[in-house]
Parts: C-alpha cells; sequence; structure tokens
C-alpha cells in the first residue's frame, strides 16, 4: 500500500472512494440491509411492531399494554420492554414507571425513548414504530458520521460498512435497545466542542438538583450487599492500547470496538 490508509497526511481527493456520494451510497446500502432486517423480523411478529420490544408476562404493565401488545407468556422478556414503557412515559407523569423492575436504572437512557415519543407524537399505537425507526435513523447516521471521518482523514468511505454492520447494532434494533442512539450521540460528542460543553453544562445541573434532594434512609446492610455483588462480577478484559493517531482519529466511543491500532489491524 503506498498510503496510508488512515492518516492526516492522506491528500483529500475528490474521487469517487472519497466523495460524498459515496458516503451517500454507504449509509443507503446500510439502510437497505438493516430494512430487509426490520420486514424480516416484523413478519415474524405476525406484523406486530410490539414484538420488537420482547415483552415478557413477567412485567405485566395493564395501565400501558392493550390487547393488540405481543406479550411472551412465562417470560422475564428483555430490556427492550423497558424502553417501551419509558417511551410511553418520558417525562414520569404516568403510571408506566410503576411497571419496571428498577425505573431509575432505565430512566438513564431516557434519549432512545423521549425521542420515539417524539416521533409517534405520543400516540400509544404508533410508539412501537417509533422505537425501531429511531433506531433505524441513528444507524444510518453513525454511519454517515463514519463514512464523513473516513474521508476526511483520506481513506475510503467504504470502511463506514463496517460500523454498520455491527451485529451489535443490528441486534439492539431488533430488540429496542438503546445502543444506536447511544453510541451515534457519544461519537458526536467526543468530538464537537460545543456539545462536549453543554455535557457538562447539564451534568453540573444533575449535580446541583441532587445536592437539593433529601437524604434517603438505607438499610443498615446496604454497603455490604453492593460490594458483595463487586466480588460476583466477572472481571473485564482491558481495552487494548490504541496509539496516538488512532486515540486523534478515532471517537472515544467507538475506540473500544477495536483490536488494535489503526496501523496494526489487518486491513
Amino acid at each position: 500500500m503506498s498510503e496510508p490508509l488512515l492518516g492526516r497526511e492522506a491528500p483529500l481527493k475528490k474521487s469517487l472512494f472519497s466523495s460524498g456520494w459515496l458516503v451517500l451510497a454507504v449509509a443507503a446500502l446500510v439502510l437497505a440491509v438493516y430494512w430487509v432486517a426490520i420486514s424480516v423480523s416484523l413478519n415474524r411478529h405476525g406484523g406486530n411492531w410490539s414484538g420488537f420490544a420482547v415483552i415478557g408476562e413477567r412485567f405485566p404493565a395493564p395501565g400501558v399494554h392493550d390487547s393488540s401488545t405481543l406479550v411472551l407468556p412465562k417470560s422475564f422478556g428483555y430490556d427492550g420492554q423497558f424502553f417501551l414503557l419509558a417511551a410511553h412515559d418520558p417525562f414520569l407523569l404516568g403510571q408506566a414507571h410503576k411497571y419496571m423492575d428498577v425505573a431509575a436504572y432505565r430512566y438513564q437512557r431516557i434519549m432512545y425513548p423521549w425521542l420515539a415519543h417524539l416521533l409517534s407524537g405520543g400516540d400509544p399505537q404508533a410508539i412501537p414504530r417509533a422505537l425501531v425507526l429511531v433506531n433505524l435513523l441513528a444507524v444510518v447516521a453513525g454511519t454517515l458520521f463514519v463514512g464523513l471521518l473516513c474521508a476526511r482523514s483520506g481513506a475510503s468511505p467504504l470502511w463506514a460498512l463496517f460500523y454498520g454492520c455491527l451485529s451489535g447494532l443490528l441486534i439492539a434494533l431488533l430488540r429496542d435497545l438503546a445502543e444506536p442512539v447511544a453510541l451515534a450521540v457519544a461519537s458526536h460528542v467526543s468530538l464537537n466542542q460545543a456539545a462536549r460543553a453543554a455535557y457538562a453544562d447539564f451534568n453540573r445541573v444533575g449535580g446541583l438538583m441532587l445536592d437539593d434532594l433529601e437524604p434517603e434512609e438505607m438499610d443498615d446492610d446496604a454497603l455490604d450487599a453492593v460490594l458483595d455483588r463487586l466480588d460476583e462480577m466477572a472481571v473485564s478484559v482491558p481495552a487494548p492500547r490504541l496509539d496516538a493517531e488512532t486515540q486523534e482519529l478515532i471517537p472515544a466511543p467507538l475506540q473500544p470496538y477495536l483490536a488494535a491500532s489503526l496501523a496494526d489491524l489487518p486491513w
């Protein structure tokens, strides 16, 4: 290879392989692949969009679910069912949060259900479909972002296909999970100075709100219980060390997906 795949010394050429048109073509291809996967999954659910949330009978929500909701009998379901509940009540004004296992934990990723609520116009019948469409838009937006990043670095935007075809993103979309939205937003914030400043301001506001809360009584053994759970957790595999060039080019939220620095990857 005569010139590095990714590097700021590589000139940005106005060729087909570094143009905005190719970035759009890659995003369109990813959109088509995901739409086929959505169609196949929707057909398996009998045309019922609530099937993507994998709702279990163990977490009934009579104030939210109706007769058209697809519920798996004798099942605990999966995390998507809680994002569906949060989308019905994103501002904690209703009863949906009462049917969650741990509402305080589930509402930590509120942007995904909030966007679905906004897209559906608050229509309960449209929310299940909106959850899938929001994730689809997030995957396409992330693919566009990576494609533009590659073009800016002098590499082919075709590498964005690796992002769009991540199995984790596809599984998350087909299960109404927040990963596609979270990854796209985190990547944008990591590279946008204004967004990082706003994020820091929001954290400060949250800290001030916590200072104003009244202390909550806890059991005497609460700390020991948390420490015992930490001891039971599996030791995570440390992420590979990335060189300075890779850390500069690749957004921090995407770096854990790399097995090695860009120069060491088997392109």
